[in-house]
């Protein structure tokens, strides 16, 4: 009897693609052979590859090297990145695999994927290029190259002129827990729907608090308050201020700060407020831990709890907190005007009924 299974790649840098990709393999892929490779883009991956690999979940796992590769800063042997770039070693395909996929998925155009393209045109084998979801905010983002003399800007120019295939004229599918919200490609792309969480539930968690060795944590805190990164990063809002203020009408011990990773202050600390300690556990796993709490979510203009909402269908109150700023820049008007369109659409398809602005209707 032959084997009818159709042999799939899936390719994560982040880990919200890891888990899209868990949920495509327990739902749309769940009768289908399936490997993943997970790159060194997010800390802690290549823990996180070995303890999937140990599921069993996925065919095969592997942990792949980008940095390297990717590197503006001179890490990567310039003999390897011209191999990328050229796309031939030696009169030879550059590529990371020799497995024939019926399908291969990713969301970030990168060069190793030229070298599989050019690979299967040699061996004259037909594969569908498919890519998949970063987050309702990515939906309308198209491929990313940079600079036009960057690895990718070159790869393609070289690509238009020797004819060889050219990724970004592959692709044709998209899978997405919300199709309606894509509006990129309609027409052109089949959009393909990932079931909702609720139809993997406990078992999605299960897997995801495995694979990342998360025990659920008890915040006694009522509000979460999710910082940006513009008082630090150039274009102070008041912010900070905002945050200090919020904890003076709740109670420091009801205030809990995820402060952003590029944030190495102080100022909540010394002020009696806990802030979250950084780790490389998604929120959205945090989340799906304490769905059936009464935490508060809040932020200014960050869109962090934005994604898991959504993919949660969570009930959990969140409130945009952009109109309680003081600064009325050019700048932060560009924010709220930003926050407004997106939250607003977002409800007018149905979806994260539970996220508020506060003070405002959304439009």
């Amino acid at each position: 009897m032959t084997d009818t299974k159709k042999k799939i790649l899936i390719i994560s840098n982040t880990y919200y693609q890891l888990i899209m990709a868990v949920q495509l393999k327990l739902t749309v892929f769940h009768k289908e052979d399936v490997d993943i490779w997970l790159s060194d883009e997010s800390v802690g991956a290549e823990a996180v590859c070995g303890r999937l690999k140990g599921m069993g979940l996925f065919s095969e796992v592997c942990f792949k090297e980008r940095k390297r590769i990717h590197s503006t800063g001179g890490s990567g042997k310039r003999s390897d990145i011209i191999k990328y770039v050229a796309g031939y070693n030696f009169g030879k395909p550059v590529s990371e695999t020799e497995k024939f996929y019926d399908e291969i998925l990713f969301y970030n155009l990168d060069l190793p994927l030229y070298g599989i393209a050019d690979y299967y045109a040699q061996q004259g084998h037909a594969c569908r290029w498919s890519q998949y979801d970063e987050g309702i905010l990515s939906y309308e983002r198209d491929f990313v190259v940079g600079s036009k003399i960057g690895r990718l800007g070159l790869t393609q120019k070289i690509r238009s002129v020797t004819g060889r295939p050219e990724i970004t004229r592959l692709v044709d599918k998209y899978y997405c827990m919300f199709p309606e919200m894509k509006k990129l490609h309609k027409g052109e792309w089949e959009f393909v729907k990932i079931p909702p969480v609720s139809r993997t539930g406990k078992e999605l968690r299960g897997i995801l608090n495995q694979v990342f060795d998360y025990k659920a944590a008890e915040f006694s805190q009522k509000y979460i308050f999710f910082a940006s990164s513009h008082d630090i990063d150039g274009h102070p809002i008041g912010e900070t201020e905002l945050i200090l203020k919020i904890a003076d009408q709740v109670g420091v011990d009801n205030l809990l700060v995820k402060q952003h990773p590029r944030d190495a202050r102080t100022v909540y600390q010394e002020s009696g407020i806990r802030v979250m300690k950084n780790s490389f556990v998604p929120w959205e796993i945090m989340h799906m831990n304490l769905e059936d709490s009464e935490k508060v979510l809040l932020t200014t203009t960050s869109s962090a709890f934005l994604g898991s909402s959504a993919m949660l269908g969570s009930s959990m109150k969140a409130y945009f907190l952009s109109d309680c700023l003081s600064c009325q820049s050019e700048y932060i008007e560009k924010e709220r005007q930003g926050i407004r369109k997106m939250v607003g659409s977002l409800h007018k398809n149905g979806l994260c009924g539970s996220v508020q602005i506060y003070g405002q209707k959304c439009v």
